[in-house]
């Protein structure tokens, strides 16, 4: 199955049982990114970017909700995800190579090698972000037992990386497993102001996962 296909399934069936599960919530979805949006993102990072996260784009160009859609983590838009990476990059222009290696001390890849060790990375491409400074995305720039493309978590508070998946489609299906679990508080004054959450923050529920698949405790 191509990237298209397999991306286009893996969300189709995602978002089909949020709305089973919640109702509505592709209401919460903005429409798809035009083509010369993405392209003119492409042109100011100076990369292209990962062939499904184009794909994914091209379905929904994020969310327009309060709050994060994807259990209380955001949709990046494609300019969102830009602006995160933009800061990202300052960060690392701004610390250079002594101020990164302080920051990535502690910094460590699971399982080893496949994540380069460090706090910070311009392949990193945040897509699902949790509003105070960590996300999901690509990585772009592995270490050298990784592939360009998996899915790692990353950011402020997130040293111990892990790959969350080997793709985004892989990924999607692997949030798609997690709606039974999904928490839906409905304000009773305004129907609108849903919150979509799971028993703990996403990232630590994802990681739990990644760990078991390594049967790590």
């Amino acid at each position: 199955m191509n990237n298209k296909a397999s991306i286009a399934a893996a969300w189709t069936s995602f978002v089909g049982a949020m709305n089973r599960k919640a109702g509505r919530f592709d209401c919460y979805l903005n429409g798809p990114a035009l083509p010369e949006e993405i392209a003119d993102i492409e042109r100011q990072m100076g990369m292209e970017l990962p062939s499904e996260l184009k794909q994914l784009y091209r379905l929904n160009n994020g969310q327009n909700h309060q709050y994060g859609v994807v259990y209380a983590l955001d949709f990046l838009s494609v300019g969102e995800m830009y602006r995160r990476w933009s800061e990202w990059k300052e960060l690392i222009e701004s610390e250079g190579d002594e101020g990164l290696r302080e920051l990535g001390e502690f910094c460590q890849s699971h399982p080893a090698g496949v994540i380069r060790p460090v706090y910070a990375d311009t392949g990193w491409i945040p897509v699902f972000y949790d509003g105070s400074g960590n996300a999901v995305g690509f990585d772009m720039n592995p270490g050298p037992d990784g592939t360009p493309g998996q899915i790692i978590n990353f950011g402020r508070d997130e040293d111990d990386k892990y790959v969350l998946a080997s793709s985004l489609s892989e990924f999607i299906d692997m949030l798609t497993g997690q709606v039974d679990n999904l928490e839906v508080e409905i304000d009773e004054e305004d129907e609108d102001d849903v919150f979509f959450s799971l028993d703990s923050h996403a990232i630590d529920v994802f990681k739990k996962l990644a760990r078991e698949k390594l049967q790590i405790e």
